[in-house]
């Protein structure tokens, strides 16, 4: 809705948001920060469009205030919705027509996953590597050039 790259966290506000609002959310930064208020709320409403905006303070333990944390959320299709749905029913549900690129890209996935075949207990990497289309293995040996794509591989956490 308001693209923002994560490299905003941790920046001055003034930096963050356009110049009109920029005074609204420092006064809702000085309210939190007094412990005057806790949580402010926004919507915007527009002829097809419903944005709901949400911000809450974040506290530690001892009610110290860290920060505020914005979260935006587009009700439209909730605003929508009229009646009773008390039981999850399929027949109603409509997919929306993706653009030909995103239904290019989702059929190639599609036909991608129809290919793979689950992989039994003991079955070892290197013996799977000429199968294995998301990782280029030169050697199929202990050296593995991961693709760039997947560099979150090389991180401590994905070693675990």
């Amino acid at each position: 809705m308001f693209p923002r790259s994560k490299n905003v966290i941790g920046r001055n506000v003034a930096n963050c948001h356009p110049r009109a609002s920029v005074h609204i959310v420092e006064e809702i930064i000085e309210k939190f920060r007094s412990g005057e208020q806790d949580t402010a709320e926004f919507w915007i409403n527009k002829p097809d469009l419903f944005i709901y905006i949400q911000y809450t303070a974040v506290r530690d333990s001892d009610g110290k205030f860290r920060g505020v944390l914005e979260m935006m959320q587009d009700c439209t299709h909730i605003r929508s919705l009229q009646g009773s749905q008390t039981l999850l029913t399929w027949e109603n549900k409509k997919t929306k027509a993706l653009p030909p690129q995103n239904q290019l890209r989702k059929n190639a996935l599609s036909r991608a996953r129809a290919r793979l075949k689950p992989l039994p207990p003991t079955t070892l990497l290197p013996t799977r590597c000429s199968k294995t289309f998301w990782l280029r293995l030169p050697n199929c040996g202990t050296h593995w050039k991961i693709n760039p794509k997947f560099k979150m591989l090389k991180t401590p956490l994905a070693r675990i």
